[in-house]
């Protein structure tokens, strides 16, 4: 019998125990583990960077100490950003992003080797599915339950071979044969350029997850997977009536008409502002609620300067309630003559108040904005909505 461990000169070796190397120090030894064929501790090589490493196991049996030394190469497979999100833990493949992407989703990452000169990246490919689902789950689909992203392959062409392999760089990348010219001469090379995952195009709303797929030249390959939330839907920004307080009693303005002041100091804005749910069967927990928030201000005829003055939110949002179409989206009516389309709202929401004796008689164009929290096109933005409405105030 004997005790085993991983001998490293800090604590990325951990031991069953929960041990470290920092904390024993060079001359200790944890406690046993067990039998010879029992798990003497891991490696946490999450963050080594790529190459080439020597690892030694030392065991002390009956006084005398014997050491085994082993190679080990980090190969660089990893999923490190969806949209400009990062992935919180790379070796979790249930890992959440923080938010949804929509849009134009660049997935960022690498797909190298640790630097073994005998072996190398010879083509990657991205790929989805729909569902949140396990590593397992998704290499076992037949190749018709997965749909490509892009392919990237370094053999199809000879300009490709000596072209650096992703390493913490984009993933979604197409090759392309490509010259520059020196001092007069015209050189060939193989060149990249960013061909992000299409999601908008392709109208893709709910929960998918990625699959990373590397071939090496050794014949070997390797996968990773992300799991995300993937949100196109559009925000709703609507003013659908005005009315104004007339003593007791609230009476709708809306139209053309100027609104008296003297008629009732208070104006208030009734509709909708509010964003789909990414799934409407699933529960409204984040992300697939990712409502973000609203606001309203207003511009003075012949100014330019915007005004919340004296204008007063109802809440922080969402506001009302709306009818959806068959693919989750706000459904909409088209009707009037000439013909007009107004989502098909089914409760008409406080969206604010605005005190109107401590202004003038102008005209005055209102601006409701809505925004979600989804992150769209791998940008800081996310979706949003703007609906302007035009009153006169008179005396």
């Amino acid at each position: 019998t004997g005790s085993g461990a991983f001998i490293e000169s800090d604590d990325k070796i951990v031991y069953p125990n929960g041990q470290t190397n920092a904390a024993l120090g060079v001359s200790l030894f944890p406690t046993p583990v067990g039998p010879a064929t029992g798990t003497l501790g891991y490696l946490n090589a999450l963050y080594l960077l790529p190459g080439h490493y020597e690892l030694q196991l030392r065991t002390q049996i009956g006084g005398t100490t014997r050491l085994l030394a082993f190679d080990l190469e980090r190969d660089y497979v990893e999923i490190k950003e969806v949209a400009n999100l990062a992935v919180p833990d790379s070796g979790d493949e249930n890992s959440q992003l923080a938010e949804a992407a929509g849009g134009a989703v660049i997935i960022e990452g690498s797909a190298d080797t640790g630097g073994c000169a005998d072996n190398y990246v010879r083509s990657y490919k991205l790929e989805y599915a729909e569902g949140h689902l396990s590593r397992a789950a998704i290499i076992a689909l037949p190749s018709a339950g997965r749909t490509l992203i892009d392919e990237v392959d370094y053999t199809a062409n000879p300009l490709f071979t000596s072209m650096t392999r992703p390493r913490n760089g984009e993933l979604t990348l197409e090759l392309f044969p490509d010259t520059i010219t020196i001092l007069g001469v015209t050189f060939p090379y193989g060149n990249s350029r960013s061909k992000p995952w299409p999601t908008g195009m392709a109208g893709l709303n709910g929960r998918y997850t990625t699959l990373l797929t590397v071939k090496y030249s050794d014949g070997s390959t390797a996968h990773e997977t992300q799991q995300v939330w993937i949100d196109n839907r559009a925000c709703l920004a609507w003013i659908s009536k005005i009315e104004q307080q007339q003593g007791a009693t609230w009476v709708e303005v809306s139209g053309c008409n100027p609104i008296s002041i003297k008629a009732g100091g208070l104006l208030r804005f009734k509709g909708a502002a509010l964003d789909p749910l990414i799934l409407p069967a699933l529960p409204a927990t984040h992300p697939n609620n990712n409502f973000g928030s609203y606001s309203m201000v207003y511009y003075e005829d012949g100014l330019g300067v915007a005004s919340s003055a004296d204008l007063t939110l109802s809440g922080a949002g969402p506001v009302g309630a709306v009818n959806l179409d068959p693919n989750g989206d706000v459904k909409f009516n088209v009707s009037g003559v000439p013909p007009i389309s107004r989502p098909d709202i089914t409760v008409e929401g406080d969206l604010a108040t605005w005190d109107i004796t401590k202004h003038h008689p102008c005209a005055y164009t209102f601006v409701l904005s809505v925004s979600d929290t989804s992150r769209v096109d791998s940008s800081p933005y996310s979706h949003s909505a703007t609906f302007y409405y035009a009153l006169t105030l008179a005396e």
